[in-house]
């Protein structure tokens, strides 16, 4: 009988055991981790209780977030003048608007965030009426914006915005000459307006937003907004007030395996001013008057890239004198 080696006998299983613990090592650290969202980021940004949000042509976009978007728009609009404020003569037109809006946000903190944005665009009359009332003028303006993150929950969001804004406009308007010699009105001072105006208007503001998730699918979303505004024309000043508040609901069809989200919305606003009533602003912007503006949007955003965003909205605005509707591509991108 061959005799054992005590020592092996005991070492032996100690060398097994070593050994499976080095091959356990070595699986553990060549076998792959399990693989971060590199876009996790981008998807949280917008989201509350996993649905994704995009942002609304008419209710405030409440997430304190990174990115920059641009809003490119045309539009057409129709509108009656029956009288007021041109005694004796009845005028309808068309018109045509282009604009284009460019907005960074910055994320300061989890909870506080900046925008800034910039605008321009043009306004001209298509036909006889409208650029006799209308003519055609440009328009440009900076908006500075600040978003505070109130309230957040599973499923709930809510936030302040707070805002400064300037804008200017300048153009010709035939009808301030051409209107009181064919209504026989006296113009100031026994004289005669230029048909070229200039304007500006500045304006402090403050809106809060809240957006409900019911699945991932589905949320909703209302803000409501209060602004005052300054404003001047020529030799005359005014002051403003605008209200407003919007409801909408946004469909997203990503979980479902669809690139698609979409819009629906409406807002109702009423503008009230105390001396300003020229053509060529009241037409463009009605004052003393209930407006409602229903919106319809359509999204695609790639599930490889969440961070960028395409769109196509559409909006409309109805009121006693005037419709409008309008156009707009709009892409973003989230940090």
């Amino acid at each position: 009988m061959t005799r054992r080696n005590p020592i092996a006998v005991v070492l032996a299983p100690a060398a097994s055991a070593c050994v499976l613990l080095l091959a356990g090592s070595a699986l553990a650290q060549t076998a792959p981790l399990p693989a971060e969202d590199p876009h996790a980021t981008a998807r949280s940004a917008r989201s509350v209780g996993g649905h994704a949000y995009s942002e609304f042509e008419y209710i405030e976009h409440p997430f304190v977030a990174t990115r920059v978007t641009s809003r490119t728009g045309l539009g057409v609009a129709q509108f009656e003048l029956r009288g007021q404020p041109v005694p004796r003569l009845d005028l309808e037109g068309d018109l045509a608007q282009l604009d284009q809006r460019f907005a960074l946000g910055i994320a300061i903190t989890e909870w506080l965030g900046l925008e800034v944005g910039v605008q321009g665009g043009a306004i001209a009359g298509v036909d006889y009426d409208a650029g006799l009332v209308i003519g055609a003028n440009g328009f440009g303006g900076g908006r500075l914006s600040g978003v505070l993150r109130v309230v957040e929950t599973d499923a709930f969001l809510l936030s302040l915005r707070v805002d400064v804004s300037a804008a200017a406009a300048a153009g010709i308007s035939p009808a301030r000459t051409v209107v009181p010699l064919l209504t026989g009105q006296q113009p100031p001072e026994s004289r005669l307006r230029s048909p070229e105006f200039s304007g500006s208007r500045g304006t402090v503001g403050g809106s809060v937003t809240a957006v409900l998730t019911a699945t991932e699918w589905l949320g909703f979303a209302g803000s409501f907004r209060a602004d005052a505004r300054r404003v001047e024309l020529d030799d005359i000043e005014d002051d403003e007030g605008w209200l407003g508040g919007a409801l909408g609901a946004s469909l997203n069809f990503g979980s479902l395996g669809v690139p698609l989200q979409i819009l629906l919305g409406s807002r109702v606003s009423w503008s009230f001013a105390d001396e300003i009533d020229d053509l060529a602003l009241s037409v463009i912007e009605p004052a003393d008057e209930v407006v409602v503006e229903p919106e319809l949007g359509f999204y695609y955003f790639d599930p490889k890239i969440p961070e960028l965003e395409l769109g196509l909205s559409t909006s409309f605005a109805f009121s006693d004198d005037t419709r409008r509707g309008r156009v707009g591509l709009n892409l973003a991108y989230w940090f």
